[in-house]
């Protein structure tokens, strides 16, 4: 994003991940598929499948 310091950039992109709608099963798959190999993939938890930017 871009814009004049204090146009509420930093907001919009804490907020945007809340209003996106919850990610499908084969998206999820999709995104742990992208985490797995770039080794970002935590050993243990629950996945997240909430859509973010």
């Amino acid at each position: 994003m871009s814009g004049s310091p204090g146009c509420e950039k930093s907001m919009i992109a804490k907020r945007i991940p809340t209003i996106l709608p919850m990610m499908t099963e084969r998206e999820t798959l999709e995104v742990t598929k992208i985490y797995s190999v770039a080794g970002l993939l935590k050993k243990q938890g629950n996945f997240n499948n909430r859509k973010t930017i």
